[in-house]
C-alpha cells in the first residue's frame, strides 16, 4: 500500500501548482489572514477531488502490481471474515487513495511550515531541508 501511495503522490504537484495559479485575490487575502493551516486548508479544498481522480487509477494499478488487491481479496474471502465485511463497501483503492491524500495534507515540509503558501508534503520539495533547518 505504501508503494501505491508513494507512486500516486508523485502526480500531485501539477494539480497543486494549478491551484496556486488559480488563486484569486480573495483567496490570497484569506490565506494571508487565515491561521497556521490556511494554506493547507485552501489546497485541500481546491484539490482533493481532482487529486483523488488522478491518484486512484495509479493506486489501483500499483496495488495490482504489488499484490495488495489480491491479498486483500483473499482476506475478505476467508470464511471467518466474510460475515464481518458483508454489506460493506471496503474498497482498498479508495482507502489507499484517501490515506494518501490525508498524508499529503497533514505532513508539510519543515522548511516551508511558516511560509505562504505552506507546502503540503515533504514529497513535493523532494525531502530537501532549507539551510535554516540545520
Amino acid at each position: 500500500m505504501n508503494r501505491a501511495a508513494e507512486k500516486a503522490s508523485e502526480e500531485a504537484l501539477p494539480i497543486l501548482v494549478q491551484a496556486v495559479k488559480d488563486l484569486s485575490f480573495e483567496d490570497a487575502r484569506s490565506l494571508w489572514k487565515g491561521g497556521g493551516t490556511s494554506a493547507t486548508d485552501y489546497f485541500q479544498d481546491k484539490t482533493w477531488q481532482p487529486l483523488s481522480e488522478r491518484l486512484r487509477p495509479i493506486v489501483h494499478d500499483t496495488s495490482q502490481t504489488v499484490g495488495v488487491t489480491q491479498a486483500y481479496q483473499s482476506l475478505v474471502d476467508y470464511p471467518a471474515v466474510k460475515p464481518i465485511v458483508a454489506g460493506t463497501d471496503l474498497d482498498v483503492d479508495h482507502y489507499v487513495t484517501a490515506k494518501t491524500l490525508d498524508g499529503l495534507f497533514t505532513f508539510r515540509c519543515r522548511s516551508h511550515a511558516n511560509s505562504l503558501p505552506a507546502v503540503p508534503c515533504r514529497r513535493l520539495c523532494g525531502g530537501r531541508r532549507s539551510q535554516r533547518d540545520g
